[in-house]
């Protein structure tokens, strides 16, 4: 199941003039061990307003450079649908911006470096500018860390048959363990978290066949999918 490619919103998105210049801080980090990565970009206008943008997760990541690639591609994209004209990318990947300004590759990431150029020509002007991780104005308000241990992040894509999976799950274990009979309908929204396996916050929309209303309730599931094993933490109803 893929819970990748961002997106939270962090804040609303201001409407600004075509011709401004739009600086992009990017981030990302990466943990070896399980392969999860997380990466996160933030907007601000030139009187140094924030305007929004967004973070993630995604899983199989195999470097921390295929990461902050990962979140300059996410950043461009949104950037491209918001129609930002003038952008500029800060990072503190040295590496990736070199290969980046250059129009190098670097074998890991040549997909990705590919992507960057493609959606970078569809802009009216943009830089790649390396920055200190000190002056990374987004590395100080949102610690990548925490996405990918022990914090939670949005699920990319919530009508994913496995998203469906779980949830099911967590319907049917509240059933058998209340002499219910609510049937599933749909998962209106979902957050994950890495911890020894992961955890499933989602909000399900659900009728109640005994009384045939519709009701929403707020399941967590914890999973471990090398032991195929999933374990209802609660089920309880959304006010």
């Amino acid at each position: 199941m893929e819970v990748s490619e961002p997106i939270e919103t962090m804040s609303e998105i201001t409407q600004i003039p075509v011709a401004e210049t739009i600086t992009c801080f990017t981030d990302g980090a990466c943990q070896a061990a399980s392969g999860v990565a997380g990466a996160g970009w933030m907007f601000i206008d030139s009187n140094g307003e924030e305007l929004g943008g967004g973070y993630g997760a995604e899983r199989d990541v195999l470097s921390p450079i295929t990461t902050e690639a990962l979140a300059i591609k996410s950043a461009l994209h949104n950037a491209f649908d918001l129609g930002y004209a003038n952008l500029q990318i800060k990072s503190d990947a040295h590496d990736l911006i070199g290969a980046i300004t250059r129009q190098e590759q670097i074998k890991e990431i040549d997909g990705l470096l590919n992507d960057i150029n493609t959606l970078a020509s569809m802009f009216t002007s943009i830089s790649f500018s390396f920055i200190p991780r000190s002056e990374n104005t987004l590395a100080k308000k949102k610690n990548m860390e925490d996405i990918i241990t022990g914090g939670w992040g949005p699920i990319k894509d919530i009508k994913d048959p496995g998203v469906d999976v779980i949830a099911n799950f967590a319907v049917s274990e509240f059933n058998k363990h209340n002499n219910s009979k609510v049937k599933f309908h749909t998962v209106v929204s979902g957050e994950f978290q890495h911890v020894q396996g992961v955890n499933f916050r989602l909000v399900l929309d659900v009728s109640d066949e005994e009384d045939g209303g519709c009701k929403t309730y707020e399941a967590q599931v914890h999973e471990q999918a090398w032991l195929d094993s999933m374990v209802l933490k609660y089920f309880k109803p959304v006010n």
